[in-house]
């Protein structure tokens, strides 16, 4: 008997300036798949190719790195067609400052530090079906 592969319900970036312990390239969640590709960026325009590349539905990346952009080129990010559903930040322990920063740069949501994919799948998971709801509407609405 075949085996079945699972499907993949959404893709995963991992943006972080320096090489990190990688994430495995697929993650589970029940019969949920996620794709996890991992990046060493260090630039606006790196981050931009590799979202043209592999248009993910959500984009992990590390605080410090989003810090670099800034509000500005944060903003350019998520108004891009290729943008990604979620922007989530990553913080080393973080604290009510890094939070404020991200949400000021326009994350949706902060984890911490080292990022842990099975751990907050679940959470990614339930942002990502209310993203995909919203969207449905909008385009429902537009028609």
């Amino acid at each position: 008997m075949a085996v079945k592969s699972p499907e993949i319900e959404g893709h995963i970036l991992f943006a972080a300036t320096r090489e990190r312990r990688r994430p495995p390239a697929v993650v589970m969640l029940g019969q949920a798949a996620y794709s996890v590709q991992h990046a060493r960026i260090s630039t606006l325009a790196e981050l931009y190719q590799l979202l043209e590349a592999h248009e993910p539905d959500v984009l992990v990346i590390e605080l410090t790195l989003a810090q670099v952009f800034g509000s500005e080129g944060c903003a350019l990010l998520k108004g891009r067609p290729s943008a990604p559903l979620l922007v989530i930040a990553l913080a080393p322990p973080r604290t009510a400052d890094d939070e404020q920063l991200a949400f000021a740069l326009g994350a949706d949501d902060t984890l911490d530090l080292p990022w842990r994919p099975t751990e907050s799948l679940l959470r990614l998971r339930n942002f990502l079906r209310l993203h995909r709801q919203a969207q449905a509407l909008r385009r429902e609405n537009q028609q």
